[in-house]
C-alpha cells in the first residue's frame, strides 16, 4: 500500500487538482478528506472515501491514526489523505508515527504540499506568521504544487521556484492549472511515485 498526503492551506487547490489528476492514475484510490465537501467531490472517482469529522488542532495525530487504521482494514492500494483538523499546512506530524511503526508494510509517496502563488510571491520571511508557516511547509516537502499557474508570468514562476528552493534546495516545483491542464498528468505521476521521506523525519 502506498500512502500519499496532500498538504496545503485551505483553498490552495488540493482536492480540485487531485480530482483532475485522478483521470491519469491507474491505481484505485482510497481517499480521506479534510471535510465532507472534499469527500463528496472525490467519491465518484475513488474506491472508498472517508473524512476527518473533527476540527480540533489538538487531536490531529490521533484522529489521523484512527481514520488511517480504519481505511487500512480495506487493504487499499493507494491511500491519499488530506491532513485533519484546522491546520492543513503540514503533514509530517501525522505521518512520522506511521512511518516509524508501519514502514515495513507501507510505501510512502512524496510529501506533496500545495502553495498559493500570491502568498509565495509575498515572501517566506520568518518575521511574519504567514511567512514562517510557508517556510515550514516548504522545508518538509518533497514537492511543491503551485496551482492557478495560468495567471503567472515567466518572471513570477522563476521567482516562486527560487523562493521555495531558498528554503529547500531539493524541492520539486510543479506548476498546475485546472484551466489549461498544465501539470495535471505530472501531478498524477508524482502521486504514484516513491518518496524518500527523509526531510519530514529528520529536518
Amino acid at each position: 500500500m502506498r500512502l500519499v498526503v496532500l498538504a496545503g492551506l485551505r483553498g490552495s487547490g488540493k482536492t480540485s487538482c487531485l480530482l483532475a489528476a485522478s483521470r491519469y492514475i491507474d491505481t484505485p484510490i482510497d481517499f480521506i478528506a479534510n471535510n465532507p465537501e472534499s469527500q463528496e467531490m472525490m467519491s465518484p472517482v475513488c474506491r472508498r472515501t472517508d473524512n476527518f469529522p473533527f476540527k480540533s488542532p489538538c487531536a490531529r495525530v490521533r484522529q489521523f491514526r484512527f481514520r488511517y487504521d480504519l481505511m487500512m482494514e480495506g487493504s487499499p492500494e493507494l491511500l491519499v489523505c488530506e491532513p485533519p483538523g484546522t491546520c492543513e499546512d503540514e503533514s509530517s506530524p501525522m505521518i512520522n508515527p506511521v512511518f516509524v511503526k508501519d514502514r515495513g508494510k507501507v510505501s510512502f509517496g512524496p510529501l506533496i504540499t500545495f502553495f498559493e502563488p500570491e502568498k509565495v510571491l509575498e515572501g517566506l520571511t520568518s518575521k511574519t506568521v504567514q511567512g514562517r508557516r510557508l517556510r515550514n511547509m516548504a522545508d518538509e516537502s518533497d514537492a511543491a504544487v503551485v496551482a492557478h499557474s495560468e495567471s503567472l508570468t515567466d518572471a513570477q514562476r522563476v521567482s516562486i521556484a527560487e523562493t521555495l528552493r531558498s528554503v529547500n534546495p531539493d524541492i520539486e516545483v510543479l506548476f498546475v492549472s485546472l484551466d489549461t491542464g498544465e501539470g495535471i498528468q505530472c501531478l498524477a505521476r508524482l502521486i504514484e511515485s516513491e518518496g524518500s521521506y527523509t526531510r519530514p523525519l529528520f529536518n
